[in-house]
């Protein structure tokens, strides 16, 4: 499970016997010089992946180790608009990513080219 927490990304996971909530992993997502806002962070379906969308007006997309508890910066999308990101998601094969903007405009990321198409 991830979640945003203000600036950063936190990962979870539930432990099945005890029902207690674990922190695998926190780590910065949004880098905002005033008043940084994380406004969705999104995993991949195969957990490979975790997107985040924030005020900063970047689009990241991390690549996860398979314990969760190390993070690469695998590409920043610094071409979808200039405003506040509000949604961003992948689609099952973590080909595309789709990310909103406070402009009024939706992005289609080609995640292999690293361009909007």
């Amino acid at each position: 499970m991830a979640t945003c927490l203000t600036q950063d990304v936190a990962m979870f996971k539930i432990e099945t016997k005890t029902g207690k909530l674990i922190l695998l992993q926190r780590f910065q997502g949004d880098f905002s010089a005033k008043e940084a806002s994380l406004n969705q962070v999104v995993l991949s379906i195969d957990n490979k992946l975790l997107a985040t969308a924030g005020d900063d007006g970047v689009v990241r997309v991390y690549q996860l180790s398979d314990d969760f508890k190390s993070v690469s910066n695998k590409l920043e999308l610094k071409n979808c608009g200039e405003m506040p990101h509000t949604s961003v998601d992948l689609n099952r094969d973590n080909s595309l990513l789709v990310a909103a903007s406070k402009d009024a405009n939706a992005y289609i990321v080609d995640l292999k080219s690293q361009r909007v198409i």
